[in-house]
């Protein structure tokens, strides 16, 4: 039975393996960490902006 154990765990590592060095991709092709990759790269999302305006309003009206 031990042997079975040790067989097992040592497939799952394998598993593991392959899913860290395997890319992942929408159904359409589109590499999802490059994406997320690119996207951290670029200014403020729109929630940001959204947020940014309206505490620059915010702090305008007070004045």
């Amino acid at each position: 039975m031990h042997k079975k154990v040790g067989f097992h765990f040592q497939n799952s590592l394998g598993v593991v393996k392959k899913m860290i060095n395997q890319k992942r991709y929408t159904k359409v092709g589109t590499d999802i960490d490059e994406v997320k990759r690119l996207n951290s790269q670029s200014g403020l999302s729109y929630n940001e902006v959204k947020k940014l305006l309206a505490e620059r309003y915010l702090a305008n009206k007070k004045e």
